[in-house]
C-alpha cells in the first residue's frame, strides 16, 4: 500500500471509532496541557527569581576587611593601590552602610544608607529615571544630596520625579537633611512583598556624605567590576591588599556575580526536576494509547484478516496502526499545546508576568505529542502485523 492510502485508511478508521477515540484524545491533551503550565511556571519563575535578584543592583567582587583580624581598615588609597596593580579593574568605588530613618514631606520610613563614591551606576546595576547620581564634585564637597526609588517617591508624592525635594536622614540619633538629586527604579518591589513589606527603603547618597553622618571614617568595603576577560572571584585583590597591609587574611572578597549564577543554576536544575515530574502525565497517556491499540486489535481481528486476505503485507497492518495513533496524538497535542499556551497567557498576564508565545515550542509539543503515541503503538501494532489471516477470519 501507498503512504497516501496508508494515510487514508487510518484516518478514516479514526473516524469511524471517533466515540472510543475522544477518549484517548483527551488524555493526550491533558498529559500535554499539565506539562505545558507546568513547564512554563517552573522556567518563568526561574526567569522572575533571577530578574528581581538582578533587580537589587548586585554584580561585580566586593573587598571587604576581615572583622577578625584587629588594627586593619579600608582606606580611600587602597583603591588607587588596587587600580594601579591589577590593569582588569574596569571600576572601583568606596562603599559605606548604615541604617536608621528618613523622612519625606513628614513621612518617616525606615532606611537602608548606601554611601557610595562616583558613579556609582557604572558599579551597581541602577536604571536613572529621573536626575542623576553623586559624582565626583559631591563625593569630594561631602554633598548633602541623596538618590530614591521611584517606589519611595509614589508612596509620599504619587509621582516619580521629586527631584530637588528635602530628605532628612537620621543614623543613631544624628541627622542630616539632603536634597533629593535623583530618582532610579525600585530595586526591592517583588522582593519586599515576598517578605511582607519588611524590606527598608533603600537610600544612595556620597560615602563621605553618610561617614561625616555616622562620624566615622572607615570604609566598610570596595565593590568592583572588571573586564570580560577576567573570571575569577576577586581573590587576589584581597590578598595584594593584605601583603600591603602586612597583615595575612586581612580582607576578603566576594564574587556577587558568581552567586547569582548560582542561583540561576539551583533554578534551573528545580525547573528541571518539575518538568521531569510533570512528563509522567504524558506517560500515563501513553499508556493509555497503547491500551487503546491492543484493544482495538482485539475488535478488529476480522478486518485485519480481511485486510491479509486481498493482499495487505504485515507491514501495511504495521503502518495503519502507526499512523492512526499519530493522528489521535496529533490532534491530542495540538489541542493540548493550544489550550495550554491560551491558560498559561491568561494568568501570566493577570499576574503582571511577561508572557511570550514561541512557535518553536509549540510545533516541539505537538511532535513531543505524535512521538509519544507512535512509540506507545509499535507493540500492540506489531502484534496486530503478525496476525494470522485464517485465524483472524475465525475470530
Amino acid at each position: 500500500m501507498k503512504f497516501r492510502d496508508i494515510f487514508n485508511v487510518s484516518a478514516l478508521n479514526v473516524f469511524r471509532r471517533k466515540s472510543k477515540n475522544i477518549i484517548t484524545v483527551l488524555s493526550v491533551i491533558i498529559g500535554i496541557i499539565s506539562v505545558i503550565l507546568v513547564s512554563s511556571v517552573g522556567s518563568s519563575g526561574e526567569e522572575f527569581v533571577v530578574s528581581e535578584i538582578e533587580k537589587l543592583g548586585l554584580q561585580g567582587i566586593t573587598i571587604s576587611r576581615n572583622t577578625e583580624v584587629e588594627g586593619v581598615g579600608l582606606e580611600e588609597n587602597d583603591q588607587i593601590l588596587l587600580k594601579k596593580r591589577f590593569n582588569c579593574i574596569s571600576n572601583i568605588i568606596p562603599v559605606v552602610f548604615a541604617t536608621g530613618e528618613c523622612v519625606l514631606n513628614k513621612h518617616s520610613f525606615k532606611a537602608v544608607f548606601f554611601g557610595v563614591g562616583a558613579n556609582a551606576d557604572n558599579v551597581y546595576n541602577v536604571n536613572i529615571l529621573h536626575g542623576r547620581i553623586p559624582g565626583n564634585a559631591d563625593v569630594k564637597k561631602k554633598e548633602s544630596v541623596a538618590v530614591i526609588d521611584d517606589e519611595f517617591a509614589l508612596k509620599v508624592y504619587k509621582r516619580t520625579n521629586i527631584v530637588g525635594k528635602l530628605l532628612k536622614l537620621s543614623v543613631d540619633g544624628k541627622e542630616m537633611k539632603t536634597r533629593i538629586i535623583g530618582v532610579i527604579s525600585s530595586q526591592k518591589s517583588t522582593v519586599n512583598q515576598m517578605f511582607g513589606g519588611e524590606i527598608p527603603d533603600f537610600v544612595y547618597l556620597p560615602y563621605t556624605t553618610l561617614n561625616e553622618l555616622r562620624s566615622d571614617t572607615h570604609i566598610d568595603q570596595f565593590a568592583i567590576t572588571c573586564n570580560e576577560e577576567y573570571n575569577s572571584d576577586g581573590s587576589e585583590f584581597a590578598q595584594y591588599l593584605s601583603s600591603v597591609k602586612g597583615t595575612p587574611n586581612a580582607y576578603f572578597s566576594s564574587d556577587i556575580s558568581s552567586g547569582i549564577n548560582n542561583v540561576k543554576k539551583i533554578t534551573n536544575i528545580i525547573s528541571f526536576v518539575i518538568s521531569a515530574i510533570s512528563s509522567i502525565a504524558l506517560m500515563v497517556s501513553g499508556l493509555g494509547i497503547m491500551n487503546t491499540v491492543f484493544s482495538s486489535t482485539v475488535e478488529r481481528k476480522r478486518e485485519i484478516g480481511i485486510c491479509i486476505a486481498i493482499g495487505a503485507s504485515a507491514s501495511d497492518i504495521l503502518w495503519c496502526f502507526i499512523a492512526e495513533t499519530s493522528i489521535i496524538s496529533f490532534f491530542g497535542g495540538a489541542i493540548g499545546t493550544t489550550v495550554g499556551n491560551i491558560i498559561i497567557g491568561i494568568v501570566f498576564n493577570s499576574l503582571n508576568i511577561p508572557y511570550k508565545f514561541e512557535l518553536l515550542n509549540y510545533i516541539l509539543a505537538i511532535l513531543v505529542a505524535v512521538l509519544i503515541g507512535v512509540v506507545s503503538s509499535i507493540i500492540p501494532a506489531i502484534k496486530a502485523a503478525r496476525l494470522e489471516p485464517i485465524d483472524a477470519l475465525k475470530n
